[in-house]
C-alpha cells in the first residue's frame, strides 16, 4: 500500500501540512504577534489560504511587506534557511523567524 496512488499523494503532502499546522500553532500561541511575514514566497494566496484553513488566528495579518508591522509583533516564515540571517539582521526576533525545518524537525511520521 505504500506506493498506492492515493496513499502516495497523501504521503507527499503530509509533511508540509504538518509543518504549516505547527507554524500556525506557534504563531497563534506567541503573545503579541499580530503579523506573519512570508519571506521569499513569490505567491502567498494558496499558502495563506492553507494557514487560515488550519486555523491561523484572524487577528494575525499575513503579508510579504517588510514595513507592515513593528518588528517585535511580527513572526517570519522563510522559504530558504539562508534568509534567517537577513531577517535577524533587520531586527526580527530570532526565535520568531521560522523555516519549514524548524517547525518539522521534531515530527516523526
Amino acid at each position: 500500500m505504500f506506493d498506492h496512488p492515493e496513499i502516495r499523494n497523501f504521503r507527499e503532502r503530509l509533511p508540509l501540512m504538518v509543518a504549516i499546522k505547527t507554524l500556525v500553532s506557534e504563531v497563534n500561541s506567541a503573545i503579541g504577534i499580530d503579523t506573519l511575514l512570508l519571506g521569499g514566497f513569490p505567491e502567498i494566496t494558496a499558502l495563506q489560504g492553507l494557514m487560515r484553513e488550519l486555523r491561523l488566528s484572524e487577528k494575525v495579518k499575513v503579508t510579504v511587506k517588510l514595513s507592515d508591522s513593528p518588528l517585535e509583533s511580527t513572526a517570519v516564515f522563510i522559504s530558504a534557511d539562508s534568509d534567517r540571517e537577513y531577517f535577524v539582521a533587520l531586527g526580527y526576533l530570532p526565535n520568531l523567524v521560522f523555516h519549514q525545518h524548524d517547525v518539522a524537525r521534531h515530527i516523526i511520521m
